[in-house]
């Protein structure tokens, strides 16, 4: 699929650490915000945070740009095209979707799976409590929920 730029070991791989790094950096923001601005601007501020590999194509920035993006009015896959705007990025020009869709494509990592309640592929992490509200804004709508 995609044309990611190439440094020594898998392309996939090295997709694969950026974005557990960039999930990190993002936890630990969201951990523990600054006090000062909106939420947007804590978003718009994560953003300058990330930094690409230098070993990412620039079709590779632009299409992660472009779905990171915090304005959902400029958003890929939130436009006017839908995922079309996704699929048709420069970065995906090599990708044949409709060989993908018929099944005739083989996916480049396949994960091991002892059985349907193998959990291994997946991390572990501390269960947060259930936080009910004491209010209920939309009662009558979800009545029958």
């Amino acid at each position: 699929m995609g044309n990611a730029a190439t440094k020594k070991g898998d392309p996939a791989e090295n997709v694969r650490e950026w974005l557990e790094k960039a999930k990190e950096e993002f936890e630990e923001k969201w951990r523990n915000p600054q006090q000062t601005g909106s939420t947007l601007d804590d978003f718009d501020r994560l953003k300058t945070l990330v930094r690409f590999p230098s070993h990412f194509s620039n079709d590779l920035k632009d299409l992660l740009r472009n779905l990171l993006q915090v304005d959902l009015t400029k958003r890929y896959g939130n436009l006017k095209n839908g995922v079309n705007d996704i699929k048709s990025h420069k970065w995906f020009q090599t990708t044949d979707w409709i060989a993908i869709f018929q099944k005739k494509v083989e996916a480049p990592f396949i994960p091991k799976c002892k059985g349907s309640g193998d959990t291994s592929n997946f991390d572990d992490y501390e269960e947060e409590v259930l936080r009910i509200s004491s209010t209920e804004r939309c009662a009558k709508e979800f009545a029958d929920f």
